[in-house]
């Protein structure tokens, strides 16, 4: 057991329960800031798990990674459920999604953990409005470069995400949300080859121009006039 090991071990089990830590910062702390890799093999090998709680440690980007104790990344995110963690969720999901990293159209689709990690945000609520919006709407770039079961699958979900966004958030308070997350579902019935409810959510979208102030005096309802008038359109071009 060599004498940066056993830092790499103190400094974990220092992590508090219920927050997680990233291998960088493990590294920072113990000194040796370009040294992520080697804090991921020293826990690799940590025979104390999960004592020395290197369930607490995740990737740069949020996500779950390798676990030494019994049961792998499953054990690591019980271990994490059971703690409270909340906090990575967001921030696993906004890279994955944004960056594409666990996505290519040529393969079968996301690593079941990608959705996984939505899901799980989407059962806490513990984000903003327009945090939500932002993952969610990240979630159609890779669904509109997927074929296939793939499309549908992931098109679906959208959809359903973008449904339980509008249910959370008021609609006075969260008008420009509410009415970007039914645009998505109507484009997304679209892309499905579903008509009518694509017709039924564009008109939906049409609800919301009573509201606006013309001109548009701020950014929000600026948005909302545009979003309006682009969803008037496409529901023309339905027929």
């Amino acid at each position: 057991m060599s004498a940066f090991y056993r830092a790499v071990w103190r400094a974990c089990g220092r992590i508090p329960k219920g927050q997680v830590r990233t291998y960088g910062w493990i590294a920072r702390k113990i000194g040796r800031p370009r040294a992520a890799r080697a804090v991921g093999r020293a826990l690799a090998a940590n025979p104390f798990a999960p004592v020395i709680p290197c369930h607490r440690v995740v990737g740069a980007d949020g996500s779950l990674t390798g676990y030494s104790g019994p049961g792998g990344i499953q054990a690591k995110r019980r271990l994490l459920k059971k703690e409270g963690w909340k906090g990575a969720f967001i921030l696993a999901v906004v890279f994955r999604v944004l960056f594409c990293a666990d996505f290519s159209p040529a393969e079968e689709g996301p690593r079941p953990d990608w959705w996984d990690s939505v899901e799980v945000l989407m059962e806490r609520k513990s984000g903003s409005a327009i945090q939500y919006e932002h993952i969610f709407n990240a979630l159609l770039a890779p669904a509109y470069q997927a074929s296939g079961q793939t499309r549908e699958l992931l098109l679906k979900k959208s959809i359903k995400a973008f449904t339980q966004l509008i249910e959370w958030f008021p609609e006075k308070k969260h008008r420009a949300v509410a009415l970007g997350s039914q645009y998505q579902i109507a484009k997304a019935y679209q892309e499905l080859g579903d008509v009518e409810m694509a017709r039924r959510a564009f008109q939906k979208c049409l609800l919301y121009g009573p509201y606006i102030v013309d001109p548009p005096v701020t950014k929000s309802q600026a948005e909302i006039s545009a979003t309006v008038r682009q969803a008037q359109r496409d529901l023309e071009a339905l027929g």
